[in-house]
């Protein structure tokens, strides 16, 4: 009866050791789905944070380029703006000398 006795408690004491184990493997795999979650979040936020990055450099590179053009297009137009006012005034001089 002895034995029977012992193969009881050591059925016993391998349940427990087994729950203790599944215990710990399920904390140990919840830690992890949890892990993995926060290192997901994390990695969402620094791609859309480097996004954000990306576009806002491009606007910058986009609006400098544009006032580039705007001050171009000033300048041009100040210059058509010149040759007619000087063609105006030389029909003017012309139609002057033509009338004498």
């Amino acid at each position: 009866m002895g034995t029977i006795e012992e193969v009881k408690k050591a059925e016993k004491e391998a349940e427990s050791i087994r729950a203790a184990a599944r215990k710990k493997a399920d904390k140990a795999l919840l830690g992890g789905k949890e892990d993995a979650e926060e290192l997901r979040v994390r990695s969402e936020q620094e791609i859309t944070d480097l996004k954000n990055s990306i576009i806002a450099k491009g606007k910058k590179d986009t609006d400098r380029e544009a006032e580039k053009i705007i001050e171009n297009a000033r300048g041009e137009a100040q210059k058509v703006r010149k040759k007619k006012a000087e063609a105006k005034l030389l029909k003017s001089v012309f139609e002057e000398l033509v009338k004498e």
